[in-house]
């Protein structure tokens, strides 16, 4: 079958149409024309896979990664850096004009100047290859794990510090997790900064080697070294209710443009280290005169919070993780900022009960923000929203639902290069 490339997916894959309905295919660009097979038929709309580009985009570039055609984690690889910009353009206009009503006349992006090397975190699965401990990706739409020694868009130093922590696994002979027996290790979380790393072993019922924890304390670097038992088949949570610490820090602790910050393992923080702060920094930007009160939703560790500190004679931010909002007090104090209160909430319970502020600012997770505090929002008198989101899609749908409100400013940010994966700033008005 013949297929011409119209536009990309919100994930990344190229989308084609027979006879109007839309075909999806991994690793095609718009303005390509493949011989392709259908590989699943589901009425409207359909998936294929590639026998033989016809004829290639001038924007496509030969990948940077040697798992590219396995992985499917950066299916934007083959496009220039440009036209990765360009694209992500496109999808963001896509979804404001389709579930917003919104036709946006232009959107400026703020670049990332490093596409490859910014990752600061992994959350990996284990598995077994020729007898040995592995960690890898899985195959979209598979449970198949892709081996993977070396990704080329987490930081140089994070993948040291993965080789590091393999090589004291399998010394020790440990397996992947079984779910029959509930034992041994399902994931690796590890994140990394100004060569200082924290490591949580996520696993099953058994008990690591007394031996392997003490060398791993010997590993270079290490401030924080914990364990999870996480034996729950249909959690969505990478940790368990339990950590067990094998180091005395519990928190990794770091200077992030003149804040000193500690991060326990649970803590939420974005994975590009230096386009976290130009997010943030935009976002504190579009508050245009100081506020009496500000409040934050969904505020993590209280970042935003901190940057918004001097422009607010007070802020309430809240957090609906008990241990985030201990982390998020500890940072504030660290930092000798006074004028914020942490609260432990959910966001449209707290907001249901108490609105009186001049702004408020949310960082929702990826699904956005619920019908809750949507409701909550509406029924308020908050005059002015600055809303952060990592989806898009999300975000679009949420400014429909926010009836009373206008979206006055727009930016973006190119947090995840080489992704489709693209960061929203905006402000709202009351109307």
């Amino acid at each position: 079958m013949i297929l011409d490339i119209k536009k990309l997916g919100i994930n990344g894959e190229g989308i084609a149409y027979d006879r109007k309905i839309p075909v999806f295919l991994s690793g095609c660009l718009p303005g390509e024309t493949v011989d392709a097979v259908i590989t699943e038929d589901h009425g409207n709309y359909k998936f294929a896979e590639v026998k033989r580009i016809l004829k290639k985009s001038p924007s496509r570039i030969d990948p940077e990664c040697r798992y590219f055609n396995i992985c499917d984690g950066c299916p934007l690889m083959i496009l220039s850096y440009k036209d990765q910009i360009k694209e992500k353009k496109n999808l963001v206009f896509e979804s404001i004009r389709k579930y917003a009503g919104i036709e946006l006349r232009d959107l400026t992006i703020i670049e990332n100047s490093a596409p490859f090397g910014y990752r600061n975190s992994c959350k990996v699965p284990f598995g077994l290859e020729k007898g040995k401990m592995i960690i890898g990706m899985y195959r979209s739409r598979s449970n198949e794990l892709v081996p993977i020694q070396n990704c080329v868009i987490q930081e140089k130093d994070l993948n040291i510090r993965i080789k590091s922590v393999l090589s004291v696994l399998n010394k020790y002979h440990l397996k992947p997790y079984n779910k029959k027996s509930k034992e041994g290790l399902r994931y690796l979380f590890l994140r990394v900064f100004n060569d200082q790393w924290q490591c949580c072993l996520i696993k099953g019922n058994e008990e690591l080697p007394s031996n392997l924890i003490s060398e791993m304390l010997e590993l270079e670097g290490l401030q924080v070294f914990a364990s999870s038992t996480n034996t729950d088949p249909k959690s969505r949570e990478l940790f368990g209710n339990n950590m067990r610490y094998f180091t005395k820090q519990k928190e990794l602790i770091f200077d992030w443009h003149g804040y000193s910050l500690r991060l326990s393992p649970r803590a939420f923080f974005q994975l590009n280290t230096e386009q976290s702060f130009k997010l943030y920094e935009k976002a504190v930007s579009m508050i245009s005169e100081k506020k009496r009160h500000i409040m934050e939703a969904y505020c993590g560790i209280g970042v935003i919070s901190l940057m918004a500190s001097k422009k607010a004679e007070k802020i309430t931010a809240f957090e609906i993780n008990e241990d985030t909002v201990k982390n998020a007090k500890r940072i504030a104090a660290k930092n000798f900022i006074t004028n914020i209160r942490f609260v432990c909430s959910d966001a449209g319970a707290m907001l249901a009960k108490n609105n009186d502020c001049d702004l408020l600012i949310v960082d929702p997770p990826r699904s956005g923000m619920d019908e809750n505090m949507i409701a909550a929002i509406e029924k308020s008198r908050i005059p002015e929203i600055i809303y952060i989101s990592c989806s898009h899609i999300s975000f679009a749908k949420n400014l429909r639902s926010l009836k009373h409100y206008q979206l006055t400013e727009i930016a973006a940010v190119d947090m995840f290069s080489n992704t489709p994966l693209i960061e929203i700033v905006a402000k709202l008005k009351r109307v």
